[in-house]
């Protein structure tokens, strides 16, 4: 049942099968975890803070999709000799994972054959622009706008406010929704609440990622490279509702005197401007040196060299440390205080990580038009408790008598309704 659903196949044969992963690989848990956080997260634009049964949407076919273009959940390997593939390797390597350590480990060596880490790159690139979006309306609400007297910021004060969520990174797709949902019971304004979710959603979305290794993608489209791409940078017209594109560049505003960076809206108040946990360091590229075109000229690349990740998050982060003090001391702007929150993961097993669990999971299954397609989960006889049969053998329930016309201003309770059959009168 597992691998048809990622698949994307059709599902009404599982109607009655019992919802229990127990049974299916490492990598197919992972990747139901994932879906059913991208099912989440589409739920809850569609409808903040509110639950929404209809939560298979768009996103999950585009992951199943991809998922299956690997070519890893061909079962048609083990049985046909026919095939010659050398995915039977990878595949029974991710799927024989026997704790989440040793998934991570087969993330990075079998990287290449992971076609959902683009798919969750972009996806997550998209859902950056409803972060910034929110991110400028809480701001607003909050008073930011006074920033736009500091000549350099008129255009991107907003970035400056940046309250924390609290949480660590939810790594699992019931850890998310707990996250979303307890925000929405705080006593904030609403349009912090909606900044603070998406900003949760974010940092799922980049852990996951981070978790298969794509850490240094994330950050490598954050830093902008080359001056007609970034979005936050020295350009000639501001680009509408933009992704994180160039969120992490040094050069995006000019303040004080000089070129800066701003404050990455992926980060809380207890961690780094580029949190660790994103995994992101070392050099990614080289000195690039001298290449002869025809006629022997020398050609090298227009663009700066870049240094390396370890180097440039350094020197962004001693930018954004400097640029927050000069306009804390100016301005005086209030300083949200992160709310300290604990989350209990009762599902058992690791917390962080019940996708890991065996056992029965609280999934819900849809098609596409919202209807639910494995509505016995258990495979259990359900056990009705709201009704008794009772045999009239010169006893029973009388009739309630009721006036026409009459206005029952309370619960009226059971209703009770007789039935005459073969075997005797019995009341309900």
């Amino acid at each position: 049942m597992y691998e048809d659903l990622v698949k994307g196949e059709n599902l009404q044969k599982y109607r009655e099968h019992i919802d229990d992963r127990k049974d299916v690989g490492a990598y197919t848990r992972s990747l139901l975890d994932l879906h059913d956080g991208i099912a989440f997260i589409e739920k809850w634009k569609r409808n903040y803070g509110q639950d929404d049964l209809t939560v298979d949407a768009y996103g999950n076919y585009g992951l199943r999709r991809v998922t299956n273009e690997s070519g890893l959940f061909m079962s048609s390997y083990d049985y046909d000799l026919r095939y010659k593939t050398t995915l039977k390797g990878p595949r029974d390597n991710l799927q024989g994972a026997g704790s989440r350590e040793e998934l991570l480990k087969q993330f990075k060596i079998e990287k290449k054959h992971l076609t959902e880490n683009k798919w969750t790159m972009e996806y997550f690139a998209k859902q950056t622009k409803d972060l910034f979006r929110t991110q400028r309306q809480a701001a607003d609400f909050s008073g930011y706008k006074a920033l736009q007297k500091e000549k350099g910021l008129e255009q991107f004060y907003w970035r400056m406010y940046n309250p924390s969520t609290g949480y660590a990174p939810a790594r699992s797709a019931v850890e998310l929704e707990k996250q979303a949902k307890e925000i929405y019971k705080r006593s904030i304004p609403t349009v912090e609440k909606k900044f603070l979710s998406q900003k949760v959603i974010s940092r799922y979305l980049m852990q996951e990622l981070a978790d298969r290794d794509y850490g240094a993608n994330v950050w490598n489209y954050g830093f902008g490279e080359g001056k007609n791409s970034r979005t936050w940078s020295h350009i000639t017209s501001p680009v509408p509702n933009p992704d994180y594109r160039g969120a992490f560049s040094q050069n995006q505003v000019f303040v004080n005197g000089k070129w800066t960076g701003l404050p990455s809206p992926f980060a809380d108040s207890n961690e780094t401007n580029t949190p660790g946990w994103l995994g992101v360091e070392g050099v990614q590229e080289k000195q690039e040196s001298y290449r002869y075109m025809g006629m022997g000229m020398p050609y090298r690349s227009p663009f700066k060299v870049r240094e390396g990740a370890t180097a440039e998050k350094l020197a962004l982060q001693k930018q954004i440390d400097d640029l927050t003090k000069l306009v804390q001391t100016k301005y005086k702007l209030a300083v949200v205080q992160p709310v300290k929150k604990v989350l209990v993961d009762t599902s058992g097993g690791k917390p962080a990580h019940p996708e890991m669990i065996p056992g029965e999971h609280p999934t819900k299954f849809f098609n596409r038009k919202g209807e639910e397609i494995i509505q016995t989960k258990t495979g259990k006889r359900i056990k009705h408790k709201n009704f008794t049969k009772v045999l009239n053998r010169g006893g029973g329930l009388k009739t309630i008598l009721e006036k026409p016309g009459t206005i029952i201003s309370s619960n009226p309770g059971t209703i009770i309704h007789s039935t005459t059959g073969p075997s005797g009168t019995w009341t309900t």
